[in-house]
This record gives C-alpha cells, sequence and structure tokens, in this order.
C-alpha cells in the first residue's frame, strides 16, 4: 500500500530527474538541519579542523564533511578510488542501522 508521504517522495524524485531544456538532468539541493548534541557538534568542527590542516585547506565545512558520509554511506566508495572492503561496507552498514535504532530508542524514552 502506498501512503501519500511514499507518492509524495516519487512524485519528486520523478520530477528531478526529469530532463531539462538543454537535455540535462535538474539539479537541485534540498537544505536538512541537523540538530547535534553540543559535544558532538564540538568534536565535528575538531574533525573538520584537523581534516583541513591534513588536506592543506582553508576549511573543511560541516556541510560538505556530511555530503561525502551520506554519498559514502548510499552509494559506497567511487570506483576510481576503491578502498571497497565488503566487509568494512557491512560493518558500516550494520553499525549505522544500529545508530538509528538507539537514537530511535533514546527519543521514545524521553
Amino acid at each position: 500500500m502506498t501512503t501519500p508521504q511514499h507518492e509524495h517522495a516519487d512524485a519528486a524524485a520523478s520530477e528531478a530527474a526529469q530532463p531539462t531544456d538543454a537535455g540535462t538532468k535538474k539539479r537541485t539541493k534540498k537544505r536538512s538541519t541537523l540538530d547535534l548534541p553540543i559535544e558532538m557538534n564540538r568534536e565535528l568542527r575538531r574533525w573538520c579542523t584537523r581534516a583541513a590542516l591534513e588536506a592543506d585547506v582553508n576549511a573543511v565545512p560541516m556541510n560538505t564533511l556530511m555530503q561525502v558520509l551520506l554519498e559514502l554511506l548510499l552509494d559506497g566508495e567511487p570506483k576510481s578510488e576503491p578502498l571497497r572492503d565488503e566487509e568494512l561496507q557491512d560493518r558500516l552498514h550494520r553499525a549505522v542501522l544500529r545508530g538509528v535504532i538507539r537514537v530511535q530508542d533514546a527519543g521514545r524514552d524521553s
């Protein structure tokens, strides 16, 4: 059974995939807000600062970090730079699922 939310998501995905006049896919971005605990936010900012130093760039914005992490989660490693290890991908997938369940359980308890 398809819910109205699924129908809306399917319609939005279909619309986003429609070619534009130039024959290319329409590229749009959707802003998402992520509410983090204060300490996690601090740790991520520190990580971004260290990563910028290691990469010898001015900054690694948190939104860039999150986008890369989500791409890795959804798409895996790019074929041009395979670090792909099936066991690692499986472990990452299971760890993310455990984290999702933990966060949902914590939400129910509060």
